[in-house]
């Protein structure tokens, strides 16, 4: 069972298990790394990100709590992680309410792979680049990465039916 492998290699990591921090990073390093670069396609701070939140974790690992999702709360971090380091580059005194703003997120490849016609596809970029970026985020989260409603809920830090009137919303719009 995929969650009971989680949640002990989770436990055996917190006791200080070199081997059970490497299996972690092996198992989400590459799902991590594009996601940030979906947040941060121009920027050379991803990998260091990475990096650094596993660094972190060793670090305070005894401190840490349980976690309902690892991967969830994996992606979380780093998103955090990432928007310091935006707000670091660009030299904001403080991140506005809508900080979500910074992130650009390109879709199209995925959500259109299966049309047919040239035509469709032109309409459809151009109705997910009309989404706002937290409804690009939700379907990504959703549709790109397969998480949970529950887990988008946890990343984002907003509620679950939130994150459902987010998707629900977004593929309103696109129909």
């Amino acid at each position: 069972d995929c969650m009971s492998d989680e949640y002990e290699q989770w436990q055996h990591f917190k006791q200080g298990d070199e081997k059970a921090l490497e299996a972690i990073f092996l198992r989400y390093h590459k799902e991590l790394y594009l996601y940030g670069h979906k947040m941060c396609p121009m920027g050379t701070q991803v990998d260091d990100s990475i990096q650094d939140l596993f660094l972190e974790l060793w670090v305070s690992r005894e401190r840490l709590g349980n976690v309902v999702s690892l991967r969830a709360y994996l992606f979380r971090a780093l998103k955090y992680k990432l928007l310091r380091a935006i707000k670091k580059e660009r030299k904001l005194t403080a991140l506005p309410a809508d900080a979500d703003e910074f992130l650009e997120f390109s879709y199209e490849t995925k959500l259109i792979a299966d049309q047919e016609y040239l035509e469709e596809k032109k309409r459809l970029m151009k109705h997910i680049k009309q989404l706002s970026p937290r409804q690009q985020e939700a379907l990504y989260l959703r549709y790109y990465a397969h998480f949970s409603y529950s887990e988008i809920s946890e990343i984002m830090a907003i509620s679950q039916q939130a994150v459902t009137n987010l998707v629900f919303k977004s593929i309103k719009g696109l129909r």
